[in-house]
């Protein structure tokens, strides 16, 4: 009777362990489907910006080409402000989808840990034989 008693606790206890796998696994999905999100939105938000930046610097530039001042360009402030604002703009967008990418490397770490972490768990459930089991 204990024996079958024990039987029943293991499995219960291996259920338990995958319950609490999959619902971290999940726990963690769920972080990573808001945290991308975000930066989704991030993005979107930086490339609206990129635009209006290339907008200006088109517009910029094309009133010196209008001045004839194309000679040196980097060399004017206005032309030169907007080019750094453009690059400002360019980093805040590889920026967005960098952190996607490391967002999304996080999530499989962390699942591959706790996969790893609660199959040891049951592994070690069928290991353990207690001293009453064997009579």
């Amino acid at each position: 009777m204990k024996n079958v008693l024990f039987q029943i606790l293991r499995i219960l206890k291996k259920i338990a362990y995958y319950v609490l796998e999959y619902g971290y696994v999940f726990f963690c999905w769920t972080l990573k489907v808001l945290k991308i999100q975000y930066q989704r939105v991030r993005r979107w938000v930086a490339r609206r910006g990129l635009k209006k930046s290339y907008t200006a610097l088109g517009n910029e530039i094309y009133s010196l080409y209008k001045q004839d001042q194309t000679d040196d360009l980097l060399e004017i402030p206005s032309a030169e402000q907007r080019l750094r604002k453009t690059e400002r703009a360019e980093e805040r967008v590889f920026d967005a989808e960098d952190n996607m990418e490391d967002i999304r490397n996080a999530f499989k770490e962390k699942k591959e840990s706790a996969s790893g972490k609660y199959r040891a768990l049951r592994a070690s459930l069928d290991v353990i034989v207690p001293e009453h089991a064997e009579q």
